[in-house]
């Protein structure tokens, strides 16, 4: 999977004007691929029917086949076509035809929504969207692997269990002090795991690491959030704050990060996406000392003009 994921960016970085212009070329070239290596060849009519007109007369693009009978429908689109606004077209082939989960893809995003829930529109019901452009490889493998021919079927359980693990997550980030107590205890349980012979008191050594943990933090959340010209002051009055939750060192007049993730729908479903920073690293955008938020608004600005703007710190 690695080396066909290089192969489809170096392709997409280097064809975008044929593959934004004709879908033929992203179906075969991109999007077919991608199916053969999840087990779903789609030389092999038992496994994938193309352009399978349904009882409904819906026509989807790819028709997935376990043991004769349609798992899902995948429909390709263009590169240049931003594939939420034919989550409705998906959504319809999917419910018609009693589906419960649909993928669509222009060769590059890849997207999985959850047909039907009541009272949302299609864009509130995406489980995951990957780029494989923008996205490192492990995680397209591990969201793409959801929807390979042998692990399809138990979409449902894999879902769960994400979110089990992403509630897991989320009461320890909510809650810095017990995330900071957590890590101090473990570092410091590792530590004198390594140093059996020495004399040291527990209760010290996981004091000094709750310190630094929390130093670390203040300095990561500070130089996220404010502009290099007052970050170094800043950080110099606040460095040696150890008891100090970082969360209230962030300048009074940052904008909001996860304001502006939720109105992006290629990110809101991200998960850890806490800071400009975690945003930048996601997308693999260099910051190199500047500023998160500036490095990711001037990349917006130039890969993304479809995008919410990133919003200016408040005066």
């Amino acid at each position: 999977m690695n080396e066909i994921l290089n192969k489809l960016k170096a392709k997409i970085t280097g064809h975008r004007d044929t593959y934004n212009r004709n879908e033929t070329a992203v179906r075969r070239q991109l999007i077919e691929p991608i199916l053969d290596e999840l087990g779903w060849h789609t030389d092999d009519p038992s496994l994938v029917e193309l352009n399978a007109t349904t009882e409904d007369r819906d026509i989807p693009d790819y028709s997935l086949l376990k043991d004769k009978r349609v798992e899902t429908y995948v429909e390709a689109k263009n590169l240049s076509t931003n594939i939420i606004v034919h989550l409705p077209q998906l959504a319809r082939y999917c419910i018609n035809n009693g589906k419960e989960f649909g993928i669509i893809t222009n060769g590059n995003d890849w997207l999985l929504i959850k047909t039907f829930e009541k009272d949302t529109k299609p864009k509130d019901r995406i489980i995951w969207q990957v780029s494989i452009e923008n996205d490192n490889v492990s995680t397209i493998k591990n969201r793409l692997s959801n929807i390979s021919r042998e692990q399809i079927g138990s979409l449902p359980e894999l879902i769960e269990k994400e979110k089990q693990i992403q509630n897991f997550w989320s009461e320890y980030v909510s809650d810095e002090n017990k995330l900071v107590d957590k890590l101090s205890i473990e570092i410091a349980k590792e530590f004198l795991a390594k140093h059996p012979d020495e004399d040291y008191e527990q209760e010290t050594i996981i004091y000094f690491f709750k310190s630094k943990l929390w130093a670390f933090l203040t300095e990561r959340t500070v130089t996220d959030n404010i502009e290099p010209d007052t970050n170094s002051s800043f950080k110099n009055q606040n460095s040696d704050r150890t008891n100090y939750s970082f969360t209230k060192l962030k300048k009074s007049g940052t904008p909001s990060v996860s304001d502006w993730v939720k109105q992006i729908p290629e990110l809101r479903k991200i998960y850890g996406l806490n800071s400009w920073r975690d945003i930048c690293d996601h997308l693999h955008i260099p910051v190199e000392g500047d500023s998160a938020r500036r490095r990711l608004k001037k990349w917006v600005e130039q890969n993304k003009p479809n995008w919410v703007t990133v919003p200016e710190p408040k005066k």
